[in-house]
């Protein structure tokens, strides 16, 4: 692995992180404040601004890593409708499931 793909990796993870995780509790929690009248209303104008900023600019700085980042987010809906939303399973799958769960539960354990 080469040092720019590890910057690229890191660009995805930050861009994503800051999407998913980052902008929509701060602007709720911005929201929270002006409703209750602690904060003035500039300060959360302020603040979604500079989010916006750090959401959009890698898009346009470096598209083709967003672009990856995005199919890889994407690429785990219809996992999440398979294995989790599914309630009503055949039994191969969920039998699968647990070998494929155990299986990688003993390669990820760590040594000590």
């Amino acid at each position: 692995m080469t040092l720019t793909s590890r910057y690229s990796g890191l660009r995805i993870h930050f861009v994503f992180k800051e999407m998913c995780c980052g902008i929509r509790p701060n602007i709720v929690m911005q929201l929270c404040l002006i409703f209750s009248k602690q904060v003035h209303i500039i300060f959360p104008i302020i603040f979604f601004i500079i989010c916006l900023f750090l959401v959009t600019l890698p898009f346009y700085v470096s598209s083709w890593e967003v672009g990856i980042g995005l199919v890889l987010i994407v690429s785990g809906i219809p996992v999440y409708f398979i294995f989790i939303y599914w309630k009503n399973k055949p039994l191969w799958l969920i039998r699968t499931s647990g070998k494929l769960s155990i299986i990688v539960a003993h390669l990820v354990q760590p040594s000590y």
